[in-house]
C-alpha cells in the first residue's frame, strides 16, 4: 500500500503496541479462549437459552459470568495462582456445571436478539 514506507526502520509507538497486543491475544488469549470453548462443549455445558449465538459467543458470557461471580475485581485476576492444564479444567467444570443451572447467569434478557 501507498502508505507504508518499507525503508522506514522506525517504528511508532502505536505499531509497537498494537504488535504486542496482536502477539498477546494470538499467543496467549486466544488459546486460553479455544482451552475453556472446548471444556464447555465436551462437556455438554451450555445454556438452553444461548445455543442460537454459537459456542464463542456462549464462552465469551460463561467468562462474564466467572468474573461478575467469582473472580471479583483486577486483583483477584492478577493474584490467582497459575495452575496446570487438570486444575484447570476442574474448576472450569466447577463453574460451568453451576453456570449452566444459574438462575441469575448475567446474561442480559435481549442478549439473543442483540
Amino acid at each position: 500500500p501507498h502508505n507504508i514506507n518499507v525503508a522506514s526502520r522506525q517504528r511508532s509507538s502505536e505499531r509497537v503496541f498494537l504488535e504486542a497486543l496482536r502477539q498477546e491475544v494470538y499467543e496467549q488469549y486466544r488459546p486460553a479462549f479455544g482451552e475453556v470453548t472446548a471444556i464447555l462443549r465436551d462437556g455438554g455445558f451450555r445454556r438452553s437459552d444461548l445455543k442460537e449465538v454459537g459456542i464463542e459467543n456462549e464462552t465469551n458470557r460463561f467468562l462474564n459470568y466467572v468474573r461478575l461471580t467469582h473472580v471479583i475485581g483486577d486483583e483477584a485476576w492478577k493474584t490467582a495462582p497459575l495452575r496446570s492444564p487438570a486444575e484447570r479444567r476442574q474448576t472450569i467444570e466447577s463453574y460451568a456445571r453451576e453456570w449452566v443451572e444459574a438462575a441469575d447467569n448475567k446474561v442480559p434478557q435481549d442478549y439473543v436478539a442483540w
